[in-house]
């Protein structure tokens, strides 16, 4: 054997491993996830009304709540790089999207959350396995917030930049990201979800010749922007998560921020702290400064929902949307149930109204909507009658026997003030009716009533006409009687 083989091994055996290492991935530098302040609020109202006002005794309300709430987390993760392939796009998800840029709104579109994705139940755990398999990149655990959601309330998660932002022409602001999760179980079922996001964007594309001419001229200059997009999606109740993953619009926007919903049950001691914050959130709501950036949503979205309904293919949605958020129940049928082109008329008597509600909230929004409607379609028995069949099927059963009548129609809405006061005018219309000398209108009236509970004990249509007016004068004397409790109680 050679003498300077072994020397030789080893010397092949050094530069493999000097090679070999050489050839290696280096170490992957650490994770930074983006410097954010996290917080959860509690308030009465929903997403878009912001607090409806303090709560008396609202610690004693906590506390008969305890066992009535629903407590959700909202796990927040943030991941290296934003996945694709995965969930569902938010855009084809959401029953409406507002914008803001600066006070002005903006004709709903997705710039913020573009690409933006979601999922619930099944395809949200999917999602997560596969996320901590590692199959979808580093990720970390920023924070997991949790509010208490007794019914009729909002839970409100937000994430805000630690740095600030410089906005030509206004001044410093911060970036901002909140989920709102809204629990009405009478009206909506499971919680409704809306998505908020505020950072700088560079304005639209002009669309018309002269804009295109007046934008050569000066170069674009980013605006801060807020979009609020309302998720078709809700909230399960079972326990299973709804997940939203979006590109983050901090640090170097190259990674995504995981939003996990998921009801949760927290411990005895834990719910106690919880609904102990949510009484002190609902006391401090109304007077609290910091609550006016959720106040002023309301109206900033109504008007982004009144300039969707200037588009023909926005009508439906925009109505039903302003209809369902504000309590306008003739309107949201009448989005429903209504042909486009009847839609489109409704939408053009709303034109001159529509000025003078400009920065009103959710209340007037529902009586106007809704005045107009009960006057739109009264003027069309009148103007072309027959009404189709669809839309006096509507004004039935919203009016009950008096939408028979277009002239009582509009007279009811020329007496009442509000949405509350309407409905008081339609229930005393109706009982007058059980006295008309037509059976099959005392029938009618008596099946509106009947749907509300509202129908006299013992009244027959069919009786004679003595065993009627008793059983109505009975009714009137016990309806008076709750009135005066009532007031007692009140004084």
């Amino acid at each position: 054997m050679n003498a300077d083989s072994p020397s030789k091994a080893w010397l092949f055996l050094a530069t493999s491993l000097v090679l070999t290492s050489c050839l290696s991935e280096p170490e992957p530098a650490p994770l930074i996830p983006p410097a954010l302040a996290f917080r959860v609020q509690h308030y009465a109202g929903s997403p878009l009304s912001g607090p409806t006002g303090p709560v008396e005794s609202a610690s004693e309300l906590a506390a008969v709540e305890a066992e009535r709430s629903m407590f959700v987390d909202c796990r927040v993760l943030y991941l290296e790089h934003m996945p694709v392939n995965v969930l569902e796009p938010l855009a084809t998800r959401t029953r409406l999207i507002a914008a803001s840029r600066g006070e002005d709104p903006v004709l709903s579109s997705i710039v913020l959350a573009s690409g933006a994705r979601v999922g619930v139940s099944e395809s949200a755990n999917e999602f997560m396995s596969r996320l901590e398999d590692g199959q979808l990149g580093r990720f970390l655990e920023l924070a997991t917030p949790v509010a208490a959601l007794p019914d009729g309330t909002t839970g409100w998660f937000e994430a805000t930049s630690e740095d600030w932002i410089d906005v030509p022409e206004s001044g410093r602001a911060q970036k901002v990201v909140s989920l709102f999760v809204s629990r009405d179980s009478e009206r909506e079922g499971a919680p409704s979800v809306l998505l908020s996001v505020e950072d700088l964007a560079v304005p639209e594309s002009p669309e018309t010749e002269i804009e295109l001419e007046e934008a050569a001229e000066v170069e674009p200059q980013p605006v801060l922007r807020r979009e609020l997009i309302y998720l078709e999606d809700r909230l399960p109740t079972n326990g299973d998560p709804l997940v939203l993953v979006f590109h983050s619009p901090f640090g170097d926007r190259e990674g995504a921020l995981v939003a996990v919903l998921q009801e949760t049950e927290p411990t005895s001691e834990e719910a106690e702290q919880l609904l102990a914050q949510y009484a002190n959130d609902l006391n401090q709501s109304a007077s609290s400064s910091e609550s006016g950036g959720a106040a002023e949503m309301e109206i900033r979205t109504l008007a982004s929902a009144y300039q969707a309904l200037d588009v023909a293919r926005f009508h439906r949605s925009g109505l039903l949307f302003l209809a369902s958020q504000t309590g306008a129940e003739l309107t949201e049928d009448l989005a429903l149930s209504g042909e486009d082109m009847a839609l489109a008329a409704y939408v053009r008597s709303l034109s001159e109204a529509r000025a003078a509600l400009e920065g009103e909230g959710s209340a007037e929004t529902g009586w106007l909507l809704d005045r107009r409607a009960f006057l739109f379609l009264a003027t069309l028995q009148i103007e072309d009658p027959p009404l189709a069949p669809e839309l006096a099927g509507i004004l039935l059963r919203h009016a009950g026997e008096v939408g028979r009548y277009p002239a009582l129609v509009r007279e009811v809405v020329a007496r009442s003030t509000d949405l509350e006061s309407l409905e008081s005018q339609l229930i005393e219309e109706n009982l007058i009716f059980l006295e008309d000398s037509n059976p099959g209108a005392r029938v009618r009236a008596l099946d509106w009533l009947a749907l509300r509970q509202l129908e006299p004990a013992g009244f027959d249509p069919f009786a004679d006409k003595r065993a009627r007016r008793k059983a109505l004068s009975a009714a009137r004397e016990l309806r008076e009687m709750a009135e005066l409790e009532e007031r007692g109680e009140g004084q």
